[in-house]
């Protein structure tokens, strides 16, 4: 029970760093932008409205 805890913490530690800036730097922005150009109707009818 406690190696198999142990392993597992010892994994997270290790993917941690990797993961976090991989998320923060490169798939953050790339999931932003395809947001964006799914849902370009959407935004500027949001905007067009809140200027109203």
């Amino acid at each position: 029970m406690w190696t198999l805890l142990a392993d597992w913490l010892k994994l997270v530690c290790f993917n941690f760093p990797f993961a976090f800036f991989t998320q923060l730097f490169f798939i953050q922005s790339t999931v932003r932008k395809i947001f964006k150009t799914v849902f370009v109707k959407d935004i500027k009818n949001r905007k067009e409205t809140a200027n109203v």
